[in-house]
């Protein structure tokens, strides 16, 4: 699995982090799973977004956060399953679209790990 940032600009040109994605092949036989959210991460501005990769957003409500797992997040994939299998094959999935916004709440994070440098 690959974890990049991908970053927007506002009309200053001052670059801000958009979405955390998770790019590979998903186990979904896994209820949950969890990934380390630290720095560096790979950043990349959003103009380079690949839309030809099958992609699926991540709800708020299907991230998890567990006291006994520090600096991880986790991912629903039931949930995320459910949600997908109306409108595609969960296996042909192979990105994970957070918004970073949700990740900061979750992690009570601030913007300066997401800076772009």
């Amino acid at each position: 699995m690959n974890s990049k940032v991908y970053y927007d600009s506002d009309y200053e040109g001052n670059f801000y982090p958009l979405w955390y994605t998770i790019e590979g092949l998903i186990d979904w036989e896994q209820s949950n799973f969890y990934f380390p959210v630290s720095a560096p991460f790979e950043r990349i501005d959003s103009i380079s977004f690949d839309d030809g990769i099958i992609g699926c957003s991540v709800l708020a409500q299907e991230l998890l956060v567990r006291p006994d797992k520090p600096n991880q997040l986790g991912i629903n994939l039931d949930a995320v399953k459910t949600r997908a299998s109306e409108r595609i094959e969960p296996e042909q999935i192979e990105r994970l679209i957070i918004q970073l916004s949700d990740m900061e709440e979750l992690l009570h994070m601030g913007k300066e790990m997401f800076e772009w440098r």
